[in-house]
């Protein structure tokens, strides 16, 4: 277990206050995300009849499921950095899923010609999330609570990592863009080993989260659960890819076993938590939210098929077709149990100290918010904008 040895001094402001205030009556925030898992990939939305998700659904009668819910990119870095500095992609400068890469780039550049297949001029992105930004998980420390993050990071290794960036406590400590090896034990991480011989990494790290509630519960803390869960290298538990492999519907565009036995566990470490809360009774003083941090993944094969389906959307991963961004998104705590909500819900929010200068933020009224400042001159590598109404993207078109 790696643990912060420093505590950075950042500003902050209102907004920040406002936030931290409305999470102090309710003590406790753990914050689930998925990698790569697409908005059909679960029975809530009614779009599979292949996956098993039930903990998933158990997690959404305790709240809101939110029916058009979006990531701030079709890729996993930038949308994890928008997460914790309320800040888009375009901004952080993290634009492509790079920040496993051993060069250190902080600055964007632009390139002087394009490829020879390529139509436009790329830019040379960030490969780090710069510690000059505040996050979430630091206003959140500053305030009082136990901070920790498990499983996948992908914004950077030292200095650059969770331990840099306002946690308390960083399980695995690994900066890469997937499990190091595979799911299932013997992995390859440099700071832990697995427990027992073929020991699933959700199942360890839901196991580690839930040791870290036990010792924090009597105090506020925010859980930071980023799960490897269903990101390559497609393995699983053999028992559950036999299990999945015999349902199979050749028919269905959803047809891989692995894929279906992946987000089995996924789903288990999702009960291990629910369970956990119930068991130390703080449930009811909880705030969890569960999200995907881009669509499902269309272009890699899995037993002889792709990973999964996001139709009637289109595309998926990397694309900026609706199955690129459109996300899963729950919320369970002290709210209106069992319901929905079809407006759109920021991602993030603008924290004080992160913004782009000249940049000013209102409510339109349809659920989003406009921005008065124009576009950046530097459009960085893979900037996805948006401007709803959202119906469109939910129909296909």
């Amino acid at each position: 277990m790696a643990t912060r040895s420093t505590n950075g001094t950042r500003n902050h402001g209102l907004l920040i206050a406002f936030v931290l205030c409305h999470l102090c009556l309710l003590w406790l925030t753990p914050n689930i995300l998925a990698d790569d898992l697409g908005w059909a990939d679960t029975t809530l939305y009614g779009h599979t009849q292949f996956y098993q998700t039930p903990n998933i659904e158990r997690l959404a009668k305790r709240g809101m499921t939110f029916t058009h819910a979006y990531s701030a990119s079709p890729l996993c870095s930038p949308t994890r950095s928008a997460i914790l500095t309320g800040l888009s992609p375009a901004r952080t400068g993290i634009t492509t899923p790079n920040c496993h890469l051993p060069q250190v780039v902080l600055e964007t550049t632009i390139g002087k010609t394009a490829a020879a297949d390529q139509k436009s001029i790329q830019p040379t992105p960030l490969t780090r999330l710069k510690t000059e930004y505040r996050t979430l998980a630091e206003s959140l420390q500053e305030a009082g609570y136990a901070t920790g993050h498990f499983g996948k990071w992908h914004l950077g290794p030292e200095p650059y990592s969770p331990l840099q960036q306002g946690f308390d406590v960083d399980v695995p400590h690994h900066p890469g863009p997937g499990p190091a090896g595979s799911f299932v034990a013997p992995w390859k991480f440099a700071k832990i080993t697995e427990r027992i011989p073929g020991e699933h990494i959700e199942d360890r790290m839901a196991a580690e989260a839930v040791a870290w509630m036990e010792n924090n519960r009597q105090r506020p803390f925010y859980l930071n659960y980023w799960m490897f869960s269903v990101h390559a290298p497609f393995d699983a538990k053999q028992t559950l890819i036999d299990k999945h492999r015999a349902r199979v519907n050749p028919a269905d565009p959803q047809r891989s076993g692995t894929y279906a036995a992946m987000i089995e566990s996924m789903d288990d470490a999702v009960g291990t938590l629910l369970d956990a809360l119930d068991r130390l009774n703080i449930a009811d003083n909880t705030i969890i939210i569960f999200t995907s941090d881009n669509g499902g993944n269309m272009y890699d094969e899995v037993d002889g098929t792709t990973p999964t389906s996001n139709a009637p959307l289109r595309g998926g991963k990397a694309t900026t077709f609706g199955g690129g961004s459109a996300a899963q998104e729950y919320s369970g705590g002290k709210m209106r149990t069992n319901s929905t909500r079809s407006g759109f819900m920021r991602r993030t929010l603008s924290f004080p100290g992160n913004r782009w200068p000249g940049t000013r933020f209102r409510d339109t009224g349809r659920g989003g918010s406009r921005c008065s400042a124009g576009i950046p001159r530097k459009i960085r590598n893979g900037q996805l904008l948006r401007n709803h109404p959202w119906a469109g993207e939910r129909a296909g078109r």
